[in-house]
């Protein structure tokens, strides 16, 4: 969890989930990310309304 929150990645962050393979590709902000599925295992989503 601290590689992910060095990468501003918080519990209660809303993101954008734009790729699921091959790599795992997230956006929040104006940040778009590419992760590492060992980093990416880490992270638990939901979908919420918008």
């Amino acid at each position: 969890l601290d590689r992910l929150s060095a990468i501003g990645v918080n519990p209660g962050l809303e993101l954008i989930v734009h790729q699921k393979r091959p790599s795992i590709v997230i956006q929040f902000g104006e940040t778009q990310l590419a992760l590492d599925k060992d980093i990416a295992k880490d992270i638990f989503v939901r979908t919420i309304q918008s």
